[in-house]
C-alpha cells in the first residue's frame, strides 16, 4: 500500500472505531434507562460505557456533547443505585443513608426519587431511635412527595406504621416549644 492508501486506511479504522463507540452508548442508553429515565438494571456496570463515552469525548466531541446530559444521568443513577444498596445492606449506618438520599437526588428524575427514595426507610428503621428522628426529617425534605406520605400514612391504619413516620408525624405535629435540642 502507498502512503497515501495506508493514511487513508488508518482515517478509516479510526472512522469504524468511532461508529462502534456510538453505536454502544446509544444500545446503552435504549437498553439501560427505560422511558422514565430510570435505570432498569440495577447491576449495570457502567465501566465500559464510560470508557466509550471518553473516547468519543477525544474523537467526536461534537457528538459526544450533545449526549453529554444523558451519560451523566447513568453515571448518576449508577452511583445512586450502588449507594442505596450499600445503605440498605449490612448494619445501618446514618453515613451512608446520608450518602444515598444526596446521590438519589443528585440524579433529578421523578420517577428515580418515587423509586429509590422509599428503600431508605428499611434502613432508616433499623438505626437507633435518635438517629431515626434525624433521618426522618432530611427523607422528608429530600423530596418525597406529601402525597407519597399521605397514602403512606392511609395505608398504616390497616398496616403497622414505619417507625420513620411516625417519628417524623410527631416532629410535624409536635409544637416547636416542647421540642428539645437534641432530638424531638
Amino acid at each position: 500500500m502507498s502512503k497515501a492508501q495506508q493514511k487513508a486506511f488508518k482515517v478509516d479504522q479510526q472512522q469504524l472505531q468511532a461508529a462502534k463507540k456510538i453505536f454502544s452508548v446509544q444500545d446503552t442508553f435504549n437498553t439501560e434507562l427505560g422511558e422514565d429515565q430510570v435505570l432498569k438494571d440495577e447491576g449495570f456496570k457502567i465501566q465500559a460505557f464510560n470508557n466509550d463515552f471518553t473516547y468519543l469525548q477525544a474523537h467526536k466531541a461534537k457528538f459526544a456533547a450533545t449526549i453529554k446530559d444523558k451519560a451523566t444521568l447513568l453515571d448518576r443513577e449508577v452511583k445512586a443505585v450502588a449507594l442505596v444498596k450499600a445503605a440498605t445492606t449490612g448494619d445501618p449506618d446514618q453515613t451512608k443513608i446520608d450518602q444515598a438520599r444526596d446521590a438519589i437526588n443528585a440524579v433529578g428524575v421523578k420517577a428515580f426519587k418515587d423509586k429509590y427514595l422509599p428503600k431508605l426507610d428499611d434502613a432508616i428503621k433499623n438505626l437507633p431511635k435518635d438517629q431515626q428522628a434525624e433521618q426522618a426529617k432530611k427523607q422528608a425534605a429530600s423530596g418525597q412527595s406529601s402525597s407519597a406520605s399521605t397514602a403512606q400514612s392511609q395505608n398504616s391504619s390497616q398496616k403497622a406504621q414505619p417507625i420513620a413516620s411516625k417519628v417524623l408525624w410527631r416532629f410535624l405535629h409536635q409544637p416547636r416549644s416542647s421540642r428539645s435540642a437534641g432530638g424531638l
